[in-house]
């Protein structure tokens, strides 16, 4: 049985051929808010190449002045930058050493009552 979108090659494939084509040259908003700013990617299906948008569901709606194309180049957008790999803090994931204390146990206050360590 073959997937709705074929190899997962094929589907990437696909996928950079979407994004990868137009790139934003004015803000372009999309019911008032933001969607795209100049530089960044403009999926394919987003849009129109003549006239007016028809206004349907899921219909393209960016005007083709709008965005321009980009010839076979990895579009990169300039307002959201590449994320960069997480610092890891060693003290933070690294187990205690052996040798640690241990917390204090248990102890009884003068009234008998038990009073509990909080550092479990």
């Amino acid at each position: 049985m073959t997937a709705p979108h074929g190899t997962a090659d094929q589907y990437e494939q696909r996928q950079d051929e979407e994004w990868q084509r137009y790139v934003a040259v004015v803000p372009i908003d999309f019911y008032g808010m933001r969607a795209y700013n100049p530089g960044d990617p403009v999926p394919v299906s987003a849009v129109v190449e003549s006239g007016d948008p028809t206004g349907e569901p899921g219909a393209p709606w960016v005007r083709r002045e709008w965005v321009t194309e980009q010839a076979g180049a990895q579009v990169q957008s300039q307002t959201v930058p590449s994320p960069e790999p997480p610092t890891i803090d060693p003290a933070a994931v690294a187990a205690p050493p052996a040798a640690a204390a241990a917390p204090p146990p248990d102890e009884p206050s003068p009234d008998g009552t038990v009073i509990t360590s909080s550092e479990d």
